[in-house]
């Protein structure tokens, strides 16, 4: 028998934000928050693991998926705001958020802005926020006016490109693919939204179990990163997957799966 997923709609004054719900409606609540130019398909390979006992939802972030842009003056900062009206549409005080890259990091502002909301926090890919990156931003800065001249070119070319450097697998790369076509023009100008969450995070300390995820093919600048910020964080953990690119749990599903049921195992959950 297989697993069924709601399909529902949070709706705000700015926005339709789609989001999927997978699993136990009494169960822990896990919310999923994809990377950039992805969709809430990126965690399909987590939800036959975790619906027997909890309660799953994944998002269609602002410009992606089926939550395109209406409002131009909106950006991905409002993600907050989204999380928290559908937690309170699920009738849940609080949550586990795993973050994937770009889901990594508005997970973190939610956690800033809401502590007592979140149970403990997955980070795929990511680093934090709290911390200066100087490396990063030069590296981020130079692949995003890649990506626009991409996008202006060719939207098709772009698209491809992205699944390639995001995934290794070739079946996930066509997955990464068909959720990017979603991705449209129209949706980059809501990416500058993620310059806000740096002060949204300013002075804030974590204190949340925190489980940190790098696939071993990733850029060595995020996997640096992600070691710092464990080496800084007292509840933290670090775990490298093998054969596994930027998303892991797309790459290594199995293998990710397991280090989150430990790691929620390890009386996260209670």
């Amino acid at each position: 028998m297989g697993i069924s997923t709601e399909h529902k709609v949070l709706q705000t004054d700015e926005a339709q934000v789609h989001y999927y719900v997978t699993g136990q409606p009494g169960g822990e609540l896990l919310m999923c928050l994809h990377p950039a130019f992805g969709d809430h398909r990126c965690f399909d390979g987590q939800l036959a693991h975790f619906a027997g006992h909890c309660r799953v939802v994944t998002v269609d972030l602002l410009g992606h998926g089926r939550t395109q842009v209406y409002d131009a003056g909106l950006g991905l900062d409002a993600a907050a705001s989204h999380l928290l009206g559908i937690l309170a549409e699920e009738k849940a005080d609080r949550c586990h958020l795993l973050g994937v890259s770009m889901g990594s990091l508005l997970a973190q502002a939610f956690a800033c802005q809401y502590p007592d909301k979140v149970k403990s926090l997955i980070s795929v890919g990511g680093y934090s926020i709290r911390e200066e990156h100087p490396e990063i931003v030069k590296a981020q800065r130079a692949e995003m006016l890649k990506w626009l001249l991409m996008g202006i070119l060719s939207m098709n070319r772009f698209r491809r490109y992205l699944a390639s450097v995001t995934v290794i697998r070739p079946e996930q790369q066509e997955l990464y693919y068909e959720m990017a076509c979603a991705f449209s023009r129209r949706s980059f100008r809501v990416m500058s939204g993620l310059r806000h969450l740096p002060g949204i995070a300013a002075g804030k300390v974590s204190a949340v179990p925190l489980l940190l995820v790098c696939g071993d093919r990733d850029l060595p600048l995020v996997k640096e990163a992600s070691i710092r910020w464990q080496e800084r964080e007292p509840q933290s953990t670090y775990v490298e997957l093998e054969d596994a690119g930027h998303c892991a749990n797309m790459d290594r599903p199995e293998a990710f799966n397991e280090v989150l049921a430990a790691f929620l195992r390890r009386g996260v959950c209670g």
